[in-house]
């Protein structure tokens, strides 16, 4: 647990204090009215709302803030995760780097997606063969749309996935 001075604002952990103040004698556990003694505040360890708004930013917890409460909760701010290296990288490059390296992971799992997809729809080709029988026509529509998927507009990030079917 944080905890925060009244009088200069400091944050300091609960074990922090007691390694501070070794002979003051404090119950096992705090209340309001044991931090009210001592003159500090309990710090709410609250998560920022919400992802980032990009990748390539992070949540930075930035100290401590009043919320409408009147109690002292975390800051988060946003920030780069990358910025520029003197002598090396900008920040632009790194940030392009970084999205061109997540694109390629999304095509990735979005065609694995999609393998597996046309895998669990063999059966269909196989029994047709085995008949000597043609492939129902919804079924050939299925495995094109199927194969098709990585041409879409959106691909990696919006697809359109064709339904199976019955």
């Amino acid at each position: 647990m944080e905890i925060r001075n009244r009088a200069t604002g400091e944050i300091i952990s609960q074990r922090q204090y007691l390694e501070l103040n070794p002979g003051v004698n404090l119950p096992r556990i705090w209340t309001a009215e044991t931090l009210n003694a001592i003159g500090y505040d309990m710090v709410i360890a609250l998560a920022p709302e919400g992802l980032p708004s990009s990748s390539t930013r992070e949540w930075y917890r930035d100290g401590v803030k009043q919320d409408a409460n009147g109690n002292w909760v975390y800051n988060w701010i946003e920030r780069n995760i990358y910025n520029d290296i003197p002598g090396g990288a900008t920040q632009a490059e790194q940030e392009a780097e970084h999205l061109a390296r997540e694109e390629r992971a999304l095509a990735e799992g979005a065609r694995n997606m999609r393998n597996d997809r046309l895998r669990l729809s063999d059966w269909i080709v196989l029994k047709a063969q085995e008949n000597g029988e043609p492939v129902p026509e919804d079924w050939k529509a299925y495995r094109k749309a199927l194969r098709d998927v990585p041409a879409q507009a959106g691909f990696p990030r919006n697809i359109v996935w064709p339904n199976m079917p019955n």
